[in-house]
């Protein structure tokens, strides 16, 4: 088994490490990145103006630190964000929507939480390098049924009815072959039914059998 290659990420476009850690780590394909504050860069003094100000700020500092790395923010995978006061929340949020866009990833948020400097808001990140193909989710339908009438499962002889016409509705003449068949599974057309009379307009598929236009 091949050893896994670990990478130290450093750049000046991040606020250099304030304790032992680094600013970020490549494992294999996956960027592990450090808590950011929305720190100044020269100063290493929180930006002013408040939760609102050093979300668009840390958010800034993350952004360059996973270019650093060969990641990006469209292939951050999770997040986590830290509050120093949970009234935040919103305010955070609206920042972090600036950034994400739709393409948001799995994310935990704590609130209360004493941070460093007495910042607002912390953010650090997982994220991917190299090639990453987006997949979102479909929503699944629940398939329409196109007759609810149950046929009992017997074996019918081959009838043949005449044209007849019911609420104004003429139908041609047609033949119904029904062979085992218990379930309407899908089909292309109509049914229409008529007292105990089963008019079919077009070919349709049954399970175990068919009903079908002679």
């Amino acid at each position: 088994m091949s050893s896994i290659v670990r990478k130290v990420i450093s750049t000046k476009k991040c606020p250099k490490a304030l304790a032992p850690y680094n600013q970020a780590i490549v494992a294999d394909r996956t960027v592990y990145c450090s808590g950011v504050l929305g720190m100044e860069l020269d100063t290493l003094k929180l930006v002013p103006g408040g939760a609102a100000a050093q979300t668009a700020k840390a958010l800034e500092h993350l952004t360059n630190l996973l270019s650093e790395a060969g990641s990006g923010i469209d292939k951050v995978v999770k997040t986590t964000v830290l509050l120093g006061d949970m009234n935040d929340y919103a305010t955070v949020n609206e920042e972090y929507k600036k950034v994400f866009n739709s393409s948001f990833p799995a994310r935990t948020c704590y609130g209360g939480v004493k941070l460093p400097l007495g910042a607002a808001v912390e953010i650090e990140a997982i994220a991917l390098t190299g090639s990453v193909t987006p997949q979102f989710a479909t929503k699944k339908f629940a398939s329409k049924k196109i007759a609810t009438k149950t046929l009992a499962i017997k074996k019918f002889a081959t009838k043949s009815f005449a044209t007849k016409s019911f609420a104004n509705k003429t139908f041609v003449t047609i033949a119904l072959a029904l062979v085992g068949g218990n379930r309407l599974v899908s089909g292309l057309g109509r049914i229409v039914t008529a007292g105990k009379l089963i008019f079919v307009q077009r070919q349709f598929t049954l399970g175990f059998g068919s009903i079908c236009l002679f």
